[in-house]
């Protein structure tokens, strides 16, 4: 039974890893997607009109448990808005 448990969660896991891999290949170029997979440094490239800013923000999961998700869809657009300004403001590369 046990043998038979580990065999489902690692199909399951297959099933979500290439779930996620084709989210991923479908919104990034798929060098960028490789690099993510092999936990390697993404390089910076410029495409018009596109920008990709990868974050980790600092006691997400538990905040966005307790905002309703209009509300935490408002805070990132403001905090994303603000780093987009600070960014324009000091004309670094995003």
């Amino acid at each position: 039974r046990l043998l038979k448990n580990l065999e489902v969660m690692s199909e399951n896991l297959k099933a979500e890893k290439q779930r996620n891999d084709e989210i991923l290949f479908s919104l990034l170029p798929p060098s960028v997607v490789k690099d993510l997979n092999k936990n390697m440094l993404v390089q910076g490239t410029h495409v018009d009109g596109v920008t990709v800013l990868f974050s980790d923000i600092v006691g997400f999961t538990n905040l966005s448990s307790a905002v309703t998700p209009q509300r935490m869809f408002a805070m990132l657009d403001e905090l994303y808005t603000a780093f987009d300004t600070i960014s324009g403001f000091f004309d670094v590369f995003k």
